[in-house]
Parts: structure tokens; sequence; C-alpha cells
């Protein structure tokens, strides 16, 4: 819970000093917060597109079967196939 309080208050500073275009970046990153938070705390979290598209960037799939998943945060995990 102590993340979410994080990052609500990075989204109101984003709304409150900010251009139109980071505003609305906030009001998204507040959306997709709130949907996290009605999820069941309860693991494995079911998949969702909408929760993939709002965490993942891009995946690089390599001949040697690495993939490389790029989060939208900018951290990168490798898993083999």
């Amino acid at each position: 819970m102590e993340l979410y309080k994080i990052f609500f208050s990075v989204a109101s500073l984003l709304a409150a000093y900010a251009t139109p275009r980071k505003r609305f970046q906030a009001d998204v990153m507040d959306c997709f917060i709130t949907e996290l938070m009605t999820l069941d705390a309860s693991l494995p979290v079911q998949y969702s597109d909408r929760l993939w598209l709002n965490l993942i960037d891009r995946v690089t799939v390599y001949e040697d079967g690495s993939m490389v998943f790029r989060f939208k945060n900018g951290a990168e995990i490798t898993e083999m196939m």
C-alpha cells in the first residue's frame, strides 16, 4: 500500500505543476493506480490486456530464446523461453 501513496503523490505533483500534457499523463497514472488498487491482492494476478499495455513498453525476442521485457518505467527483465 505504501507504493500507492508514492504514486498518488507523484501524480498530484505532476497535475499541480505541469503542462496540460503532463496533467493528462498524471490523470492516466491516477486511473492506472486506481485500477491496480481494485485488483484482488492474492497472486497470481489474472492477465489483463489493459494491465499489460499499461506496464510494458516493449518485448524484444532474440534468436537464442531470450526475451527482454522493458517496462514503461525503464526497468528491464530478461527471461529465457
